[in-house]
């Protein structure tokens, strides 16, 4: 870019030549190129473009780090679940393989786990109790409410969806995570 101050007569006369610098402007323009001040708002001007590139640049480099910290993070994240995803199967097949029957809820008595078994015993599949009030499945004496946290166990006849009937033996216990 050329400097209006260090501008010459031949510079002047070539820059006329080509339209960008008009001899019959104004005198307002005239006195701004004799005073320099265009020159100084030229200067002004690619001083501050220099800083935003420098500041730009210096973006771009945080960017660039924080984008690395993200891949590691995300590499991180998925190894983690892979990790718990392994371990979800691993204890699906052990709850699956259980002689015993297996029902687990949460605090709102839903049926968030039930095994094969609980499946032979009740007469509902699995995807049918899955979400289910335990209610609507067991009876209220194997499960009690969370405001009646306690240990159960004993012996209760149950008649299955199917009309079967079950001496069960039960143990109930409330487990926090």
């Amino acid at each position: 870019m050329m400097d209006i101050k260090s501008i010459t007569k031949k510079d002047k006369v070539s820059l006329e030549g080509t339209g960008t610098i008009n001899k019959t402007g104004s005198s307002f323009e005239k006195e701004l190129l004799k005073t320099g001040l265009l020159g100084d708002a030229f200067s002004s001007f690619n001083n501050a473009a220099d800083t935003l590139k420098e500041y730009y640049s210096s973006l771009e480099k945080r960017v660039a780090q924080l984008n690395r910290k993200l891949a590691d993070k995300n590499v991180e994240l998925e190894k983690s679940l892979i990790k718990t995803i392994q371990m979800e199967r691993y204890q699906s097949n052990i709850l699956k393989r259980l002689p015993s029957a297996v029902i687990v809820t949460d605090s709102f008595r839903a049926i968030t786990a039930f095994n094969r078994r609980a499946e032979e015993i009740t007469g509902f599949s699995c995807n049918e109790a899955i979400g289910k009030d335990v209610a609507t499945i067991m009876s209220d004496k194997v499960f009690k409410s969370d405001s009646e946290s306690q240990n159960l166990e004993g012996e209760f006849s149950y008649s299955n969806r199917n009309g079967e009937k079950f001496i069960l033996m039960t143990s109930s216990s409330t487990l926090y995570d």
